[in-house]
Parts: structure tokens; sequence; C-alpha cells
């Protein structure tokens, strides 16, 4: 796939225009960050071969197909299928849109994820994504997207499909997650993943939800089948065993930086998980 990027001088980024573009040659990849101000449109009366991936971190922005309309604000992710004919803009006057886009080929392996993404309709699909910290985390992945294309060749090429493929996965687990968990259940674990190495309990996360701390644990217990704490200190091993295997860092390093206050502690769960010692396991990988 040849992955192109267009980045966009100031003047060009606040000039209000108008783009009739039926699009790039099938397969060419474009993506970049736009901060547009009102008056800026894209209408495409045939659609394209391609999909099209809109992530709108600031303002707000229109989508049109005959007598549909959809704002697009901040945090959310609009998906244009191909073939579907479209006009999208900016649609407040008193503050530009800020987004980023790509287009792309998705692989065969992608397309079951993306079918499976909600539409607002047929063709534009609509994800209002939850929480700061994915938020985040979608912007990381677009600015990696775009750091890695200055230099066109198979590894830049392999990066941005590695990051626009990361977006998809995200997109698809957010979706699984919303059709099958409780959303509090859902922060529960986003709590646990992203403070491994915090003395989290059941009472402080039950205090950030605004609940009981035997509310949390019997509604984390029924949607996982496994206790809180029971949880995190899966977690919390983990995240041990692919440090072991990536990294070399010492063991203590390792414990503390997964919510360990003692290595004999954590070499202690470690073995009684994975059937090793920490330092064994390590050997026995790298063997």
């Amino acid at each position: 796939m040849t992955i192109m990027v267009m980045r966009t001088s100031d003047s060009a980024i606040n000039r209000a225009d108008v783009v009739l573009d039926e699009g790039p040659p099938h397969g060419v990849l474009l993506a970049s960050h736009f901060n547009r101000d009102y008056g800026y449109q894209v209408r495409r009366t045939r659609g394209r071969e391609d999909w099209l991936l809109f992530y709108t971190a600031g303002g707000e922005g229109c989508f049109r197909y005959n007598e549909r309309q959809h704002l697009a604000r901040a945090g959310e992710v609009t998906i244009i299928a191909p073939g579907l004919p479209h006009n999208y803009s900016t649609s407040r006057p008193q503050e530009p849109w800020n987004f980023y886009w790509a287009h792309f080929i998705p692989r065969t392996d992608w397309l079951p994820l993306l079918k499976e993404l909600p539409e607002e309709w047929p063709g534009l699909i609509v994800m209002k994504i939850d929480g700061p910290a994915l938020n985040e985390r979608l912007v990381q992945v677009f600015e990696r997207l775009l750091k890695d294309n200055y230099l066109l060749t198979g590894i830049q090429e392999a990066l941005c499909a590695n990051a626009l493929e990361e977006i998809v996965l995200l997109l698809a687990r957010q979706r699984q997650q919303a059709s099958s968990l409780d959303v509090r259940v859902q922060k529960v674990l986003e709590m646990l993943s992203q403070q491994l190495a915090e003395p989290l309990n059941v009472p402080e996360i039950a205090r950030s939800l605004a609940l009981s701390p035997s509310r949390v644990a019997h509604l984390f217990k029924e949607a996982t089948g496994e206790s809180i704490m029971a949880t995190l200190l899966k977690l919390r091993l983990s995240q041990a065993r692919r440090l072991l295997e990536f990294t070399n860092r010492p063991v203590g390093e390792i414990a503390r930086s997964v919510g360990f206050q003692s290595s004999f502690h954590f070499s202690r769960q470690f073995k009684s998980f994975y059937g090793l010692s920490p330092q064994i396991y390590r050997k026995e990988i790298h063997n």
C-alpha cells in the first residue's frame, strides 16, 4: 500500500474553501490534521473507493447525506464507508473544526471489525469515545501515524498501517465492551489497567463510582466471574510477565512498577500463577 501524508501550512489551515474531489487512486492512503475555519466544505457526489476516518479533537463538523445530517463533536470518531456520497463541513462560525483524518483501504481482517461498529445511517459509522484516556491515546496514535510518513519506505508504510490498525482495534474493543459489560464495570477495568502501580482497593474504587463497595464488588463479579482484586492481581502479573520477556529491568524494579511493594511477595505470586519464579521464567524465555 502506498501511503501519503498531507500537512498544511497555517495559511492553508485558516483558509475557508470548498473542495470538490473524487479521491486518489485506489490503494492510496492519505492522512492529516486540520484546523478548519467556518466555510470549509468537502463535497463528494459519488463517494470514494476507500474508507475515510475522522477523529474530532475540538470544535464541530457537520456530515450530510441527502436530508440526513450529523454533527461530529469533540471526542467522536466518524467513518465514511466506500461508495457513500457525502458532504462535510465546519458548522460553528465562532469555532474552527479541529480534526484528524485518514483515507485507507482496510486489510481483509479489519472488515468484520468495521462492520460491527454502530452506524448513524447506512455507510456512516459514528462512535463517541469513552473517557479522556482513550481520547488521548487516539490523538497519540494519529500523531505517530503522521510522523512516520515522511519517508515512503516499506518500514514507514508498515508503521502507518499498524497505527491505523490500532485505531480500528480500539474502536472494536470499545464496541464489544459496550455491548457486553455494564459501563460501571468498564470503568473499573479501565482504572485497574491504568493504575497498576497504585495501591488500589475496593472502597477507593467504589468511591470513584459513587457506589458502595459491596455493590461494586457484586456488579464486577457478576459481569466478569472474578473479584476486583483477583483481576487486579492477574493484570499486574500479566504486565510483569511482559516486562520480564521484553526488558532487562531488574525483578525488584518490575515488581514495584506493577504495584508490588515486596519483591518476595511478587515472586511468590508470580510462581503461583505461572509455575516458575520470575528469574527462572526470564531465563527459560530467553533460552
